[in-house]
């Protein structure tokens, strides 16, 4: 992995007791190409000895000391100083977790242009609580419309936070863009003003499954004492001067002529707030404090009330009923009168459940589908795993290819429940319900109560389950949901439940009463291989989480047996750090095929790291996992010679010589079609 250096800015100011831990977590990185810019920002305590200590300690670190001119100023004159690459900033009273900046790094070099985390909150008596809040995504705002959905749905809707600190930037685009913070004694929220106007300019932008910041609770913090003010008018500045910078960029155009829609969306954070701290006062009292609490009361005039234009478009942000609660409260900020928003509110209340089933967007969709004999896709991956997006992919090639028909509805995991009202409805009893593929049948995941639900929801129509792998845990959570789905997988509730392995097919036809057959994972339905360049490295894609097994000291082996090579080692996986839609899966699919075909040999722990090396022609170790699902998969393609599947360091040393020399291979799935044959056939029936 490239090193680039890493610029961390540190603001300093009276916060000589948390000092140390600080610097102490920034020079203790994992990832050493760093400077570290330590801004003492006219500190009263010891801080400006202090910093010049560490400074003696690592040649890394830089000191400035200067007047006191607010956090703002401080990170500022840091900016002014750093020479990295990327940017990342850390309050002095807070600490980062050891492989923050390592965990990042990758993702700003494979072309992010800011890349977010999540955080642990931590008390002086040392209890830390993970606060995973982050939307996890990847999101290219390059496309149409895209940049606009992102930061009025996602960043402006607090799905992603603002903090300067949970988030790395680029300091091309910082210079290139003229970014700094504005003063923070004038608006509130500043770093949501430097994160609102970097990510105008951005490309791409990726929220990853990480908490890697401690931030101590302090009372008396800027954050904890700014948080019981109104700062109605301080937001509302911060709004204007977004404004301004707009206006700098003709790439922000289409924000400007937005502009009414961001203001709101800004006001409305500490609004909310200041309704729920002040909710002992009455609402004349209320409307009044919020409205003296504003300096340019014209210009916060003259932009809310435009937002009753983009109603529309808050209904796609909001529920219909939390956006009329908002519209109303705006219409009581600019007229006055309370009891017109009390009646308002009441009727919100009462037509809540009315308001909430009109989507007429929804019902002109599945209107669009209606017809005899559909064909549903359910429960499919819209997280992080390419392997299971893979196999979404395949079931839907599959489907076409066998039925010559189309799926007529996809229904990802995360979809799932607020689509289930609108399949209800338009679900027929003659329409086949194609239940997703994979290693999640059993009591670890989630996807089983999707399952479940989904069979003893429509019992009457045909549910094919696409090749599974079964695994129910060896405790009292496993034997509860073991017995659960004996009453669901049977042949009156019309299931028909594919295994891709052996001990999965012998597990099912012992305990669910329900058509079973042994099918080999769908993704080796298709071959990949293609004539590619293979590229002088050895692409290790292996677990680091619950599921992992190997043994440090094996991974060590093989990167002994690399190093002994000419050929360099890659590392990836095909479990992401962020969640992918059903649209951004044939882009990382592609994408991590393309790994598979260039590289000279694979050594995985992943069942679709060993298919995707298989269908691609691709030279594979496959090492055991912590159950039977590679293991009982190879077997099907045992008959490849250039997958070699092991359980011992012998046996990995002895196919590593045999392997790392072969070029060319060809996926050749002859022996597999007749198991395909009979998915095929059940697919057919109606």
């Amino acid at each position: 992995m490239n090193t680039p250096l890493v610029s961390v800015i540190i603001p300093i100011y009276n916060v000589s007791d948390y000092l140390d831990a600080c610097v102490e977590s920034a020079c203790r990185q994992s990832y050493t190409n760093l400077e570290i810019i330590l801004v003492d920002d006219g500190s009263a305590d010891d801080c400006p000895q202090k910093c010049d200590e560490w400074a003696k300690k690592d040649d890394r670190i830089k000191v400035i000391h200067k007047p006191n001119g607010g956090l703002s100023d401080a990170r500022n004159a840091g900016l002014d100083t750093a020479t990295g690459k990327y940017i990342y900033f850390l309050d002095g009273d807070d600490t980062i977790e050891q492989n923050l900046i390592e965990t990042v790094v990758p993702y700003m070099e494979n072309g992010a242009d800011m890349v977010a985390f999540n955080w642990y909150r931590v008390w002086d008596n040392g209890v830390k609580k993970a606060m995973p809040y982050h939307v996890l995504g990847l999101w290219n705002l390059e496309v149409e419309n895209s940049k606009i959905d992102f930061l009025f749905k996602i960043l402006l809707n607090g799905k992603i936070g603002w903090e300067a600190w949970s988030r790395i930037y680029r300091r091309e685009k910082i210079e290139k863009y003229n970014l700094r913070f504005v003063d923070n004694r004038r608006i509130f929220a500043e770093d949501l003003y430097f994160c609102l106007c970097y990510c105008s300019h951005a490309r791409e932008i990726v929220s990853i499954d990480k908490c890697l910041y401690n931030y101590l609770v302090r009372s008396d913090s800027i954050m904890g004492v700014q948080s019981k003010k109104l700062n109605v008018g301080r937001m509302n500045e911060l709004s204007k001067s977004v404004l301004e910078y707009w206006n700098m960029f003709e790439d922000c155009k289409p924000l400007v002529e937005r502009f009414p829609l961001a203001h709101f969306m800004i006001t409305d954070i500490v609004i909310a707030q200041a309704a729920r701290i002040f909710s002992d006062l009455s609402l004349p009292q209320l409307r009044r404090n919020i409205m003296e609490d504003i300096t340019d009361i014209s210009f916060f005039r003259a932009n809310i009330k435009q937002i009753f234009n983009y109603r529309k478009y808050l209904f796609k942000i909001y529920s219909r009923s939390v956006a009329y609660e908002k519209l109303s409260f705006v219409a009581f900020l600019l007229i006055g009168s309370s009891a017109l928003l009390r009646v308002c509110y009441r009727l919100i209340y009462s037509c809540i459940d009315m308001i909430n089933l009109r989507d007429k967007e929804k019902i002109t969709e599945y209107n669009s589908i209606k017809k005899k004999n559909k064909i549903f896709l359910l429960g499919t991956e819209d997280l992080g795993n390419v392997g299971d997006h893979k196999i979404a992919e395949n079931i839907l090639s599959f489907a076409q290819q066998f039925c010559k028909q189309e799926v007529s509805k996809e229904v990802t995991y995360r979809e799932y429940h607020d689509e289930k009202k609108y399949l209800e409805k338009f679900v027929n009893t003659s329409d086949v319900l194609l239940l997703t593929g994979g290693g999640n049948f059993g009591n670890e995941y989630g996807a089983q109560k999707i399952r479940n639900d989904i069979v003893t929801t429509w019992s009457k129509n045909r549910k094919i389950v696409f090749p599974q792998t079964i695994y129910f845990t060896a405790d009292e959570d496993g034997a509860t949901a073991l017995e659960e789905t004996k009453k669901i997988y049977t042949k009156e509730n019309n299931v028909v439940l594919f295994l891709r392995e052996r001990t999965s097919f012998d597990f099912a036809q012992e305990h669910y009463s329900c058509e079973s057959y042994l099918v080999p994972d769908i993704v080796l339905s298709q071959d990949m291989s293609v004539s590619a360049q293979r590229k002088d490295y050895v692409l290790l894609c292996l677990r680091n989480d619950k599921e992992k097994s190997v043994p440090n000291e094996t991974i060590d082996l093989i990167r002994k047996m690399i190093n002994q090579t000419d050929l360099s080692e890659i590392s990836t996986d095909l479990q992401l750090d962020y969640h992918l839609d059903k649209t951004q899966r044939v882009s990382a699919i592609n994408s991590a095929l393309d790994k598979w075909r260039t590289s000279r040999l694979v050594i995985t722990d992943r069942l679709h790291g060993m298919i995707f090396a298989a269908i691609t022609g691709t030279p594979c170790i496959a090492l055991s996992n912590y159950n039977h699902k590679i293991s009982g998969s190879y077997e099907f393609i045992k008959y490849l010679p250039y997958i070699k599947f092991v359980k011992t360091e012998e046996e990995i040393k002895t196919a590593f010589s045999e392997l790392i020399s072969i070029t060319d291979c060809k996926y050749d799935n002859t022996p597999l079609l007749p198991y395909y044959e009979k998915l095929a056939e059940e697919l057919k029936k109606r």
